[in-house]
């Protein structure tokens, strides 16, 4: 079960002009500090109390064994705190609006919203978080048995055979409503809930390995086949350091060996989307990201994100999200 990053939901970290140097040089000690003290904490099988969180309600109450379940509420802090890498799938998911980000091999992502966003973390990727709001939130983390039997069932295949796609901040409706139904188990009496979980937990591992994993499924065949996860890889490394500029078909298809046609089809298999669907995506994350973190004009962040004008950023910003660049905006501050 290996992991990579699904990088239309990344976005690398900003660097501006820091302190000085011996008052950088402290705030790296404190913040590494703060990192290896929360590391440490969480070299267990569940999160715990003081890493930036407190436990609301704990699956351990309920002797569940398939899942490990944690209700939480956030703690606010703008340093990173650092969570080291488990074995196991992660899942974190918040119902209520949030204000926070994720850093996962040094690139960032906010998640600035006012719904629910779901987040995928592979087993062993090690992660870190930065909290703007207070916030309640459930974390889930699939047991590898679990995931194991799923992998053989319903696709023969072993669970290292699948390559698990991080992906932050995302809407998922059917996933939500499983993470819902796993949050009202946690306020049901024990022996109520057990059963219930066991199938959950599967219907959780299945929805995962259908829909975020890079070329693991039996679809890829039926469809011509699937992009490779290092194609994968460099297609979004490539979109993600150029969205601000003209990125042409055959440039991506070039990149990873293969004619228009054949890239085409095999791109809208692996990422569900078209080469332009994610292209827009990205461009309309940074504009969210440009919006809510800076006094831009509108036009401004319209040129830097890759939209030829204004109205073409309001056109697709409001189609994407329903509503304006300047609503957002608003509704940020």
């Amino acid at each position: 079960m290996r992991g990579q990053l699904a990088a239309d939901d990344m976005t690398k970290p900003a660097r501006g002009s820091g302190p000085g140097l011996a008052s950088g040089k402290r705030m790296a000690e404190v913040s590494a500090a703060s990192s290896t003290s929360a590391a440490a904490r969480l070299n267990r099988v569940a999160l715990q109390d003081g890493a930036g969180i407190s436990v609301l309600k704990n699956s351990k109450e309920l002797g569940w064994t398939n899942l490990e379940v944690m209700l939480v509420s956030s703690r606010l802090h703008d340093f990173e705190i650092g969570y080291k890498a488990v074995p196991n799938l992660w899942i974190a998911a918040s119902f209520e609006p949030v204000d926070m980000s994720w850093i996962v091999k040094k690139r960032e992502q906010r998640i600035l919203d006012s719904g629910s966003r779901i987040s995928v973390f592979a087993p062993g990727t090690a992660i870190g978080a930065r909290r703007r709001k207070v916030a309640r939130g459930i974390h889930v983390r699939v047991k590898r048995d679990v995931f194991a039997e799923v992998a053989g069932a319903l696709f023969d295949r072993e669970p290292d055979d699948f390559e698990i796609v991080t992906a932050l901040g995302f809407r998922d409706s059917g996933l939500e409503w499983m993470l819902r139904s796993v949050k009202a188990a946690l306020f049901e009496p024990a022996e109520h809930t057990c059963l219930k979980i066991d199938y959950l937990a599967r219907a959780l591992t299945a929805h995962v390995l259908r829909t975020r994993t890079a070329g693991g499924e039996r679809r890829c065949t039926a469809a011509g086949g699937c992009l490779t996860a290092g194609q994968v890889r460099l297609i979004t490394d490539h979109v993600i350091d150029r969205f601000a500029a003209e990125i042409l078909l055959q440039d991506l298809a070039a990149l990873v060996g293969l004619s228009r046609t054949v890239f085409i089809q095999r791109f809208k298999t692996s990422f569900r989307q078209t080469p332009h669907q994610y292209l827009m995506q990205v461009r309309i994350a940074r504009a969210r990201e440009a919006l809510a973190t800076t006094s831009r004009s509108i036009a401004e962040i319209a040129l830097t994100c890759g939209f030829s004008d204004q109205a073409h950023l309001c056109c697709a910003f409001k189609q994407a999200t329903g509503m304006t660049p300047l609503a957002f905006r608003r509704n940020s501050g």
